[in-house]
């Protein structure tokens, strides 16, 4: 077994313009996570725009505050939303309890996360002002954190500020939907970005925003998005999360306040309002050169089901840690060990990949183990296997659901085939250079992992070290 340290950059503290007067110190975070290129096929057209399909809410305005990341969070996540028909334009989610709840520690743990904290390390920082990644937010979303709407929240973004206090049901406990997708997507797959769009939905990336005054290019008789913003100079820190909402490839070259090698742009849904960004911007919207020399390297396509379909949650991974992953070679397995709290069905299984593409995966799920060190010592109740298409987070429908009893000791076993090496993902302690500390809480049998499957290393007995897999289970009187 080799356990991988991905150094990660250092965090630099860059400056966003939240377009009141003046700017505000964000941290930008590079999570040090490779991701692999993955080749599609797709008949794209020139130009589309989620708008046109009415898959695209309002824009908002992050203020002074450091928040662009969970203002890119909510947007995305609103048009899944819409996508998949659980709300309408009019849905309005909550950036103030993403934030919140990611940094304050507040609230009762979810059961299995206890013990697990993320602490901001910049002195005197509010929960506001600490930014965040799209990897770190796949992780939250995929915990229960939310999201939550504004109305249920009780409050709105501008009635805000360091001292505000939200009540402890909203960490877990009014979801208006659950995260159950994120496709995380090279963004020199440029085709596969255009083919989540295509498909409906709105990637969150990040990329350096600039001095907004001087770098963004003003067409002020153009009708709808008249902004755009093109920089040469790749030594810039991406710190801006937005989410693309479409793209243009003959976007003219010559719209660009500096000319990029060539035409083609994305478009951009910002954070910045309207009428405050600039009095002759129309829509809040811009065009990003394709040839930007800042934006990062990841974007993030994020999948929500509604959350009346799982009652109940196994997990254990309630930290924010990218670094640190376990390989076999070509081949890894790894496993979950739970107590069913009462009678209960699974129903699916979710996992995270943080560095491979494009491999074979099987699930099992045993139950009633004989050997709590071996989480294939008992009845094998269900088997499925999939292909996945990029890395990130996948929930799985049991074609076969588990009935569990009160006690029953269950486990979710994971095998994953790739031609490359696999990684298996660990949420373990780590300190995010300067930017936030996750500790990581486990006890011994929760989580292990394997070579072979057949002979097991309990990871979480060094007491910080837990397997991304979880288990979604229905009460017994709705499983019928």
């Amino acid at each position: 077994m080799k356990l991988i340290p991905v150094a990660a950059v250092v965090i630099i503290a860059i400056l966003v313009f939240s377009f009141a007067s003046q700017p505000v110190t964000e941290e930008y975070v590079n999570a040090g996570i490779d991701l692999p290129h993955v080749a599609v096929n797709e008949d794209l057209p020139s130009s589309y725009d989620l708008r046109d399909e009415g898959l695209v809410t309002s824009v908002k305005n992050q203020g002074y505050y450091g928040s662009c990341w969970t203002f890119a969070a909510a947007s995305a996540l609103e048009t899944s939303m819409i996508k998949n028909g659980l709300a309408d334009q009019s849905i309005d989610l909550s950036e103030v309890q993403l934030c919140y709840f990611a940094y304050t520690g507040a609230g009762t743990p979810y059961p299995g996360l206890e013990g697990d904290t993320v602490t901001p390390l910049v002195p005197g920082v509010s929960f506001l002002d600490v930014g965040g990644e799209g990897f770190f937010t796949s992780y939250l979303l995929a915990s229960w954190t939310g999201p939550v709407t504004e109305e249920d929240a009780g409050v709105t973004y501008d009635q805000v500020d360091a001292d505000t206090v939200l009540d402890d049901s909203l960490r877990y406990g009014s979801d208006a939907a659950y995260l159950v997708g994120a496709e995380w997507i090279s963004t020199d797959d440029s085709d596969s970005i255009k083919s989540a769009v295509l498909g409906g939905s709105s990637p969150i990336i990040c990329y350096y925003c600039g001095a907004w005054d001087a770098d963004y290019t003003v067409h002020p008789d153009q009708d709808g998005t008249n902004m755009s913003l093109y920089l040469s100079d790749p030594s810039s820190i991406p710190d801006h999360e937005v989410v693309i909402i479409g793209w243009d490839d003959d976007y003219p070259a010559e719209n660009f306040d500096e000319t990029p090698p060539g035409d083609g742009a994305w478009l951009v849904k910002n954070c910045w309002g309207t009428s405050d960004w600039d009095p002759d911007c129309n829509d809040g919207c811009f065009w990003l050169s394709y040839y930007h020399q800042t934006i990062d390297e990841y974007a993030i396509v994020l999948d929500v089901a509604s959350s009346e379909v799982y009652d109940r949650a196994y997990q254990y991974d309630g930290g924010g840690s990218t670094n640190h992953d376990i390989t076999f070679g070509t081949e890894g397995h790894m496993a979950n060990v739970f107590t069913a709290s009462q009678d209960e069905r699974i129903v699916s299984v979710s996992f995270f990949l943080n560095r491979n593409a494009e491999c074979d995966v099987t699930v099992e799920v045993y139950r009633s183990l004989d050997d709590p060190s071996d989480p294939t010592s008992g009845t094998l109740c269900s088997f499925d296997e999939i292909t996945t298409g990029y890395a990130g987070y996948y929930t799985l429908d049991l074609f076969t659901p588990v009935d569990l009893s009160e006690g029953d000791l269950f486990s979710v076993v994971i095998t994953v085939v790739d031609d490359d090496d696999v990684y298996l993902p660990v949420d373990t302690d780590e300190v995010r250079a300067g930017w936030v500390e996750f500790d990581t809480y486990a006890s011994p049998g929760q989580s292990f992992v394997s070579a072979d499957g057949e002979s097991w290393t309990d990871i979480s007995a060094d007491g910080s070290s837990n397997v991304r897999i979880k288990a979604f289970t229905v009460d017994a009187r709705g499983s019928e």
